[in-house]
């Protein structure tokens, strides 16, 4: 199976114009088992060669990671595609005519979410061989992902945010654009980011925002607004005043970190979050080692918790 993975592998690397001449046919599969794959479980020759496939299929780069997979619990794999490859393959189609986005006029308030977002969003793909276009419909209570809630070490609850806390619009559209581009085009065997979450069931860390996400979520029931009153129905949601704000609402230290409270342990940061460092620099094309040592950090192992966060906020912010 190695020489197949390796050939595969190598041919690949030429199409997208990467030199791999000098490079150890095991050292290249190597490299693409931990670019391509967001686990910590051994990657098999076999799962890999399946993600190389589809890659091939699509003409998606594995090595810049347009693609890359989650490993299922029948030891076959999930290929996900992020949005710029979904793009892409979308606008390479020879049949693509034009691309159009309608928005609801009314707005909603999911449970958790930091915004008021479209309670729908239409996406009309226009192809040049056919008389009428695609229109899908996305719905975002079916979209919708709440934070992600759970326990520390002394047991007290906490909560993460995700990016459908912060920019649910913009992860409706996205749904939207996927699931009309797979009617238009007849895409099919590649998924996103949130539909591979779901289907591997397991926690996973986001790649672009390092939030948590999983399993564990809890089912989002929708809330309407008043249409003429969005700013009111907001402000009654908010607590009474601010001791009660923060004893309802735990800090960020909290909800990143199993640590204790004492306050003479400095806290560290948990290995999915050391692992979002190393993928991030890997998805901007940064060395860890130099990226640490611009804040004066020594290793990842040697990082506490607020050096972590300074990192974060730096890498999101390229």
């Amino acid at each position: 199976m190695t020489s197949i993975v390796v050939t595969q592998a190598i041919q690949l690397a030429e199409k997208f114009g990467i030199d791999s001449s000098s490079a150890n046919g095991q050292e290249l599969i190597n490299v693409l088992k931990s670019t391509c794959f967001k686990t910590s479980e051994t990657v098999s020759d076999a799962q890999l060669s399946a993600l190389l496939i589809v890659a091939a299929q699509y003409s998606l780069n594995p090595f810049t990671r347009e693609i890359y997979a989650f490993p299922d619990k029948k030891n076959g794999i999930v290929p996900v595609v992020g949005v710029d490859g979904w793009s892409r393959i979308i606008n390479q189609h020879a049949q693509l005519d034009g691309i159009e986005f309608r928005y609801s006029e009314n707005r909603v308030n999911m449970p958790g979410a930091k915004v008021s977002a479209h309670e729908w969003i239409e996406c009309v793909i226009t192809r040049k061989d056919r008389a009428q276009p695609v229109v899908i419909r996305e719905y975002l209570e079916e979209c919708y992902r709440p934070p992600f809630k759970g326990k520390n070490n002394n047991g007290n609850e906490y909560t993460v945010d995700g990016p459908w806390q912060s920019h649910p619009n913009r992860f409706l559209r996205h749904k939207s654009l996927i699931q009309c581009s797979r009617v238009a085009f007849g895409f099919t065997g590649i998924y996103d980011q949130d539909e591979g979450e779901r289907i591997v069931g397991g926690t996973v860390i986001d790649n672009e925002t390092g939030s948590v996400t999983g399993e564990a979520m809890v089912k989002p029931q929708r809330v309407k607004p008043k249409a003429t009153d969005v700013q009111d129905v907001a402000a009654k949601e908010q607590p009474a005043n601010k001791e009660q704000a923060s004893a309802d609402q735990p800090t960020d230290q909290a909800q990143a970190t199993d640590a204790p409270t004492e306050t003479n342990v400095v806290e560290m940061p948990k290995p999915g979050q050391l692992k979002w460092i190393e993928q991030k620099c890997a998805s901007l094309g940064l060395d860890v080692s130099e990226t640490l040592g611009a804040h004066g950090i020594e290793s990842l192992e040697k990082m506490t918790l607020p050096e972590w966060e300074t990192v974060k906020k730096d890498l999101m912010k390229q």
